[in-house]
């Protein structure tokens, strides 16, 4: 039997005081090459604007990693910042013209529309870093219900999380076979979530060097390139990306290091499978969607063929013409110029209009089946002219900082992204707290796997808490219930053994 008797509250509570110089010497060379590189060309003040919000992006990172005042913080802020980056400031060094497509057609956005999106972009961070870390949270987070989630047996643990990934694996390959509605599907789709669950604890217990060669091999070797493989050959390469998320939150957490070579590699391989996304998809979409009747097979096979595809592209385009044709992908920052435009003075503010599904999101249909399908992607699509009249299927991501801009203008951006900071922190304290028990941990790190999809809409990620808290619920006691019954198991077997050695005793001295 092994015992878990780490502190965890401990172990993620450290801090360093070094690294300043050469951290900010990096950041410096990086963002003088992007000023450099820049095709569009961005006008003086983009750069400026864009470089400031980089700067305080890394700033933000460098103080969580190299603080010292021992703060046990889930990894969740330096990783959510790096993201904020890529999909803000980032694409206006790397796109060749700000445009984007309305009714199919190319559209150039104005200078003051992007100036205004950069510059509220670059409001928006700190916003969401002051309610993170606002004065009262301590006093708040006193009053907080603080769950204690632990377990006791390695053995056990190990054991149900790696039985919890295979069996979410199967989940993940069935829920892409079978048709059922969108609102039946999303319940079958339930059990995949053990797998992010299994794989927090899982990589947890590596880095603490608890874990056994032989779930080391099967994790690395077969669970977490498998569920990669499988979720980008359907056609959605964010399917593989949160894993990659799950993975650099855990590691963050437990290291308090920022896995930089993690986001330069899968950068590369984004950038050589984005410009061939499209023409992939039509293998395996069918009407916009997930083709079920293609054998899963086939998918694997487009997904490998479009990866070949997409590096012989690189190899023979122009790299500039290729990191802006990739990078379109994360420049929700032109979306946002766009909806800066255009707001209010031909499109009215929203006025919460697109907050309204929080109220039924986590209600399932079969108790409510009038429940409204509202697409926000979709409706913002229509809304700005991005799609045509007719496109029901296509989904524009309404990142949550446009969503705020959208709903109620520049205030909207400014205090809405306080209120995010505060929610994160006080979905934070719940789970992270002296006594919280490696349970909670793998919790926390599993909800903020869902919450730093800050491109996607309020009402999706935010309402998912909900479903998502069940599964956590049966994670939990699933090994909990394990624990108990091995242990009793352990407890029979001494029992006999002790009995037989009495009867043995006892036939010696008759």
């Amino acid at each position: 039997m092994s015992n878990l008797r780490q502190d965890w509250y401990r172990l993620i509570a450290v801090g360093n005081r070094s690294g300043g110089i050469g951290y900010f010497t990096c950041i410096g060379i990086f963002l003088l090459g992007l000023n450099l590189y820049a095709p569009a060309p961005p006008t003086i003040l983009q750069r400026v604007l864009a470089s400031a919000t980089a700067v305080l992006a890394f700033g933000v990172i460098w103080l969580w990693v190299y603080r010292a005042d021992n703060e046990a913080e889930i990894g969740f802020l330096p990783i959510m910042t790096v993201v904020y980056f890529l999909e803000y400031p980032f694409t206006i060094f790397t796109q060749k013209f700000y445009q984007m497509n309305f009714g199919y057609g190319e559209y150039l956005l104005s200078n003051e529309a992007v100036d205004k999106a950069l510059a509220l972009s670059l409001i928006g961070l700190p916003m969401i870093v002051l309610g993170f870390y606002w004065p009262g949270r301590k006093a708040i987070a006193e009053k907080l219900p603080r769950f204690q989630m632990k377990w006791r047996d390695r053995d056990v643990v190990e054991f149900m999380a790696v039985g919890f990934a295979i069996m979410s694996l199967a989940t993940f390959l069935i829920a892409f076979r079978i048709k059922l509605s969108d609102a039946t599907q999303a319940y079958l789709s339930l059990p995949g979530e053990f797998f992010f669950l299994s794989l927090a604890t899982l990589f947890i217990l590596q880095l603490q060097g608890q874990l056994s060669f032989a779930s080391k091999v099967l994790m690395w070797g077969v669970l977490i390139p498998l569920r990669v493989v499988l979720g980008m050959s359907q056609g959605t390469l964010a399917l593989g990306m949160v894993v990659v998320m799950a993975l650099a939150i855990t590691y963050a957490t437990i290291r308090r290091r920022v896995p930089w070579i993690v986001f330069i590699i899968g950068f590369g391989g984004f950038v050589v499978l984005q410009p061939v996304k499209g023409d992939f998809r039509k293998t395996v979409f069918l009407k916009g969607t997930i083709n079920k009747d293609e054998p899963q097979s086939e998918k694997l096979a487009a997904f490998m063929n479009s990866a070949e595809v997409g590096w012989s592209v690189v190899q023979s385009f122009d790299l500039k013409d290729v990191v802006s044709i990739a990078t379109a992908r994360l420049s929700d920052i032109l979306i946002f110029a766009t909806v800066v435009e255009r707001t209010p003075q031909d499109t009215p503010y929203w006025y919460g209009a697109s907050f309204y599904r929080l109220l039924f999101f986590p209600i399932p249909r079969i108790l409510y089946p009038e429940k409204p399908n509202y697409l926000e992607g979709n409706v913002l699509g229509h809304q700005y002219a991005m799609i045509g009249d007719d496109d029901y299927v296509t989904s524009i991501n309404l990142a949550q900082l446009i969503e705020l801009y959208g709903n109620f203008g520049p205030p909207g951006v400014i205090f809405g992204c306080l209120v995010f900071g505060i929610i994160y922190r006080t979905i934070h304290d719940c789970f992270v707290h002296p006594s919280c028990g490696l349970g909670s941990l793998v919790t926390g790190i599993y909800f903020f796997t869902h919450l730093i999809d800050i491109e996607n809409s309020t009402a999706s990620i935010f309402g998912g808490l909900l479903l998502e808290s069940i599964v956590v619920l049966i994670f939990f006691f699933s090994i909990r219930l394990a624990e108990e019954f091995c242990a009793g198991a352990r407890l029979r077997l001494r029992s006999a053994g002790s009995q037989e050695k009495v009867l043995a005793t006892s036939a010696r001295y008759r």
